[in-house]
């Protein structure tokens, strides 16, 4: 038994794929790849699939990854090119790898947002009101966090999680470049920070796309 790590994009209509939809659909293709699996023991035997960091709905990813265990030898490529002849659009196996770094070493995503707008100079002026937001020294939001069993509100302090941010203007269009926490002990949803900072704004984005482009060690190396 051996224990790999399979990398993969997940663009286009596959950000629409929830965490739970997306470990079926991936044990499901693993099985029809043939790929020689190793099972857990016991009353349920099932596939060991397990993820780096589960990715938020509506993200588009270049650097997902998730670990599976195989038996006997195996071909990186033989596994790509048979995967990707039966997943569906938008989720393509990029790599394969059997030396890897643990999923705890994760500290920071970096995301790439863009804001579209169909009027000339509305992203000039979104910029000039969340560029504020971004550089103060708090930027305060509540979310929902678990105590004793159940759900209440908290307030955070956005700015806690964010480790660095450029803008770019495309067009008419603006680009967000954003570093923040994530992993295990520290992670921000995106789209909350988006929420935040969309909450009171007088111009709004006729779409917004975001992207995680890498994620980062906490000496920023490149998580693989």
């Amino acid at each position: 038994m051996q224990e790999i790590r399979l990398y993969f994009n997940k663009t286009d209509t596959a950000k629409y794929i929830s965490h739970l939809d997306l470990m079926r659909t991936l044990s499901r293709a693993l099985v029809r790849a043939n790929i020689p699996l190793w099972y857990t023991e016991g009353f349920n035997p099932h596939p060991f699939l397990t993820f780096a960091l589960p990715l938020s709905l509506g993200i588009e990813s270049y650097c997902e990854s998730f670990d599976i265990r195989i038996e006997g030898e195996y071909n990186p490529e033989e596994i790509k090119n048979s995967l990707n002849a039966v997943l569906p659009q938008g989720l393509e196996i990029t790599g394969v790898s059997d030396s890897f770094m643990k999923c705890n070493d994760i500290a920071f995503a970096e995301y790439e947002a863009v804001f579209e707008f169909d009027e000339e100079g509305t992203g000039e002026a979104f910029f000039n009101e969340i560029q504020p937001l971004l550089e103060s020294d708090e930027l305060i939001t509540t979310k929902k966090a678990k105590q004793r069993g159940r759900k209440i509100d908290v307030e955070v302090n956005l700015k806690e999680y964010i480790k660095s941010f450029e803008f770019k203007s495309e067009n008419s269009n603006l680009k967000l470049y954003i570093t923040l926490a994530a992993g295990n002990s520290k992670n921000l949803n995106p789209t909350v920070l988006f929420e935040r900072l969309m909450r009171d704004s007088a111009v709004v984005p006729d779409l917004t796309r975001i992207t995680k482009k890498r994620l980062l060690t906490v000496d920023g190396k490149e998580f693989k």
